[in-house]
C-alpha cells in the first residue's frame, strides 16, 4: 500500500483559495438574464486584490458611493448621491473631493482629474 502526502498553500492569488465573503457576494449577484441580456440596476459588490470589500461601494446605474465596513456593511451617514463629493473612506469625516473637467470644446475628451481632503 503507498500512501501520498499532498500539501497545497492556499492564498489570495491562489486559483485554489476559499472565495472570501466579498467573493461569494460578487459572484452570486446575477448580471444578466437567463436569454444572456444584461439586467441593469444590479448592484455589484467591490473586491480588492486580497478579496476583502473595497472600502468604497459604488452602484453604476445610479451613481450613488458609500463606505462599508469589512463585512461589506454600510456604514451609516455616507452615502453620497451622484455628482456629489465622496467621503473618504479611508478617513472618516472627512470628504473626498473629486473635480473632473473636460475639453468639449475642442477635443471632447476627458483632460484630468485632481482630488483634495476637505473638513467637514
Amino acid at each position: 500500500m503507498h500512501f501520498f502526502i499532498m500539501t497545497i498553500k492556499m492564498n489570495a492569488y491562489s486559483p485554489y483559495h476559499p472565495k472570501t465573503h466579498c467573493e461569494q457576494h460578487r459572484d452570486s449577484v446575477r448580471t444578466t438574464s437567463p436569454e444572456g441580456y444584461p439586467i441593469p440596476g444590479v448592484f455589484v459588490p467591490q473586491c480588492d486584490t486580497n478579496g476583502q470589500y473595497t472600502p468604497q461601494q459604488c452602484h453604476g446605474s445610479s451613481g450613488h458611493c458609500w463606505c462599508v465596513d469589512s463585512t461589506g456593511q454600510e456604514r451609516p451617514g455616507t452615502r453620497t448621491p451622484p455628482g456629489t463629493p465622496s467621503v473618504d473612506c479611508d478617513k472618516p469625516g472627512k470628504t473626498l473631493v473629486l473635480c473632473f473637467w473636460m475639453d468639449f470644446e475642442l477635443t471632447r475628451n476627458f483632460i484630468g482629474v485632481s482630488s483634495q481632503i476637505a473638513d467637514p
